[in-house]
């Protein structure tokens, strides 16, 4: 090669080098930190649908942001390492999936903005101050609210009527609300229909089967607590109520998806999508606290 080509090579390189430069430089970083598996099929394709809806938006990763995901699987330890790695990571904003990741979140004080997905009650839980003015730092969308509790009674009374009870089954470990949910909204809501009611605290994968194989299958049905264990966990829901036929009632499509019975709830997908738009104004100057939190 002659020296001219040489030259030219080396200058040409040389304008990658500080194109890549500013690039990286000018790139917004989003932290996303999802409180499911990384091997849930379902929680891979809300991801994408976030991904694609900031491509929408103008948003390109590798281009003008760069995204961190982190996955929690259901485990509230692991999500308060990974709070504290991305604290490190210094981000833009961080999208949070789940309770148990805004809870590891909010300890760490962060002062960038956040926004949740799947959080229930963010009032009770601390999270902000009002729906229509969150206030601080955090905004984002519910999963859903307590009149979901005689919605999910009312649909297994009319699939099977001979029923007594409703057993609302959580683990208090990455659901920590199911406790209010139950004596505030699940208990009240059973009179109306005759019914008697059950908590179900589980805390162990093995206390599945021991539990639902205790059931009575002719007086009882059970409705699962929208919960990141239950849904790590949830094809061995499926599979044991399956086996007992007892009628059970879930939070999100998935569920039925990989063989329950029906559900009831938010479109998972579609809150991810509209995070997305809250993405996008927060990166063009907006502040979170002033973003109404939207529900179902």
């Amino acid at each position: 090669m002659r020296r001219r080509d040489v030259l030219g090579s080396i200058a040409a390189a040389a304008v990658i080098t500080r194109a890549h430069a500013q690039l990286t430089e000018k790139a917004r970083r989003i932290a996303v930190i999802m409180g499911a598996s990384a091997n849930d099929a379902d929680a891979q394709s809300r991801l994408t649908v976030f991904r694609t809806s900031l491509e929408g938006f103008g948003w390109i990763d590798g281009k003008n942001i760069e995204l961190y995901e982190r996955w929690a699987s259901g485990d509230p330890g692991k999500a308060a390492m990974i709070a504290d790695e991305v604290s490190r990571l210094n981000p833009d904003v961080i999208l949070a999936h789940n309770t148990i990741v805004v809870s590891s979140l909010m300890r760490m004080s962060f002062r960038c903005p956040i926004i949740f997905v799947s959080v229930f009650d963010p009032v009770g839980a601390g999270f902000i101050k009002s729906f229509a003015h969150p206030g601080g730092n955090i905004t984002g969308f519910t999963n859903h609210s307590f009149s979901m509790a005689s919605k999910w009674m009312e649909f297994a009374k009319e699939i099977k009527p001979s029923i007594r009870e409703v057993v609302l089954l959580w683990c208090p470990k990455t659901a920590p609300y199911g406790e209010a949910f139950y004596q505030a909204a699940f208990q009240p809501s059973a009179p109306m229909l005759q019914l008697a009611t059950t908590a179900a605290r589980i805390q162990e994968a093995s206390h599945i089967e021991q539990f639902i194989s205790r059931l009575d299958a002719s007086e009882s049905a059970v409705a699962v607590m929208a919960d990141p264990f239950l849904a790590s966990h949830r094809k061995l829901v499926i599979e044991h109520v399956a086996r007992r036929q007892i009628v059970t009632v879930y939070p999100w499509a998935y569920f039925v998806r990989d063989g329950g019975l029906i559900s009831y709830g938010v479109d998972q997908a579609d809150m991810f999508r509209r995070s997305a738009s809250y993405v996008d104004r927060l990166l063009r100057g907006e502040q979170a606290g002033s973003l109404p939190v939207q529900g179902q």
